[in-house]
Parts: C-alpha cells; structure tokens; sequence
C-alpha cells in the first residue's frame, strides 16, 4: 500500500470496524444507565443487536460535513445571579507506573470554600484522569444538592471536548456520564483556567495519590 494511505476493516456485518466498535461501547453505557436508573436488564445479544442496527442507521444518515452550531451545554432556567453560581476547581494527578490517579474539587461558594478528593485505580492516561476529576465533581454538585455551577479545569483538551460535546473512544463512558449528569443543573459551564490559578485542587489531587501510593 502507498505511502500516506490508510487500511479500512470492515467486519462480516459490513459496517467499518470503528464504526462498530464505538457503537457497541456506545451500546453498553446505554444499557448500563438504563439498568442502575431504569432498572431495565437487556441480554447481550439483545445489546449487540442493537449496536449493530445503531451503526448501521448512522452510516446510512451520513452526509457529507457542513457547518452546523453546537447547542451549547450552559443551560439557565431561569438566570440566576453571580451571587448563586458555585464556582468548582478540578484537577487530577496521575501516576504512569501504577496507573493510579489522585482526583480532587474545590468548591467556592459566597464566602465559603470546601475541598475534596478521591482515588481511582486502573485509570488510562492523564486524560482520563482530569475527566474522572470533573464527573466526580458534578457528581458531587448534584448529591449535595447544587443546581448552579461552573466547572473550572487547567487541563484544555478537555475542556474545549466538553464545550463541543465531544467522545472519544477512550472516554467514551465517563463523558456521556458527563453529558448525562449535565440535564441535573439549572446552569452549568466549563471553564478553562491557567494551571497557576488552579493550585489549590493541584496541591488536592497530589496528597489523594500520595496516600494510594501509600497503601
């Protein structure tokens, strides 16, 4: 094959093996959602069946791209004040040796300040860590009753991907947990911020991983 030229597999079921594969993860986090909130259990052929129809109705549709605009994820009903909005710090802090990653939120309210952390073990790459950071932050927001709230990260890839509302493969699961969680908010934003303002969730997340490290 040439130069600069690309191999495309296609599986027995004649959809691009890409397609497929992200349809059938896409597949998965559905049927997982539907059986932690709905209570509703399919079979994995029943989850397969419908991966494979999902592509196939996807490949059908396409066209070629054109501009389109994004339905942004601020959301407000009703506008609330400056003075209501919580302001929420992300960060993570990743260790490549033991894939171990320290996930830690601040969360400023009027005059009050709180921080918080947790461990997740298993974790990809730095990435997957800093998304991990904000869903357990929304997660958080949500538990305790927060409705208003912007999300503030150093890490920009990834805010520039919650801001278009993108997948990736790799992240696949925890942004449509992030999508998900966004319908929970009155508002919600994602802010990017330069790494020297977001200090104090760094100087979080680096004590969480060092008592992983620990154990």
């Amino acid at each position: 094959m040439g130069e600069g030229q690309e191999d495309t597999f296609s599986s027995p079921t004649g959809i691009e093996s890409g397609t497929l594969a992200a349809s059938i993860v896409w597949s998965l986090w559905i049927s997982r959602n539907q059986l932690l909130f709905e209570k509703r259990k399919f079979t994995p052929e029943e989850t397969i069946l419908k991966a494979i129809t999902n592509a196939r109705e996807w490949m059908q549709v396409q066209t070629p791209p054109s501009p389109k605009v994004l339905k942004p994820l601020i959301r407000s009903e009703p506008n609330p004040s400056q003075a209501d909005v919580h302001s929420i710090y992300t960060d993570a802090t990743w260790n490549s040796s033991t894939r171990c990653a320290g996930l830690g939120w601040i969360v400023d309210y009027r005059d009050s300040s709180s921080q918080h952390a947790a461990t997740s073990t298993f974790v990809s790459s730095p990435l997957m860590a800093e998304t991990m950071a904000v869903l357990a932050a929304m997660t958080f927001a949500r538990d305790h009753g927060i409705d208003t709230l912007s999300i503030s990260s150093d890490f920009q890839t990834l805010i520039n991907m919650l801001n278009r509302q993108e997948r990736t493969l790799e992240l696949y699961g925890v942004m449509s947990d992030i999508y998900f969680l966004c319908r929970s908010f009155i508002l919600i934003k994602f802010i990017f911020i330069p790494r020297a303002a977001n200090a104090r969730a760094d100087s979080v997340t680096k004590h969480a991983l060092w008592t992983v490290n620990l154990d």
